[in-house]
């Protein structure tokens, strides 16, 4: 893949790592509130879950881009 391109696609999963973990915190944040008020948390526990596992994909992703990314010889200029 063209190193520009990778760097592009790297950009952009750095920032569903970002949104993936501000949802985590965001809702770790509703389910806390929930529980500390007595409501029921499990509607709430399941979408966190969710979330979690989007936020270990897209790491997952973008690490993955990063190695590709730095294996790629360096262009002479």
């Amino acid at each position: 893949m063209d190193r520009a391109v990778l760097e592009q696609h790297l950009a952009e999963a750095d920032l569903r790592v970002t949104q993936s973990e501000r949802h985590v915190c965001w809702q770790r944040g509703i389910v806390d509130g929930l529980a500390k008020d007595g409501h029921d948390t499990s509607a709430s526990r399941i979408l966190l879950r969710e979330f979690e596992h989007w936020l270990v994909v897209h790491t997952t992703h973008r690490d993955r881009l990063r190695l590709e990314l730095t294996a790629l010889p360096v262009a002479p200029v």
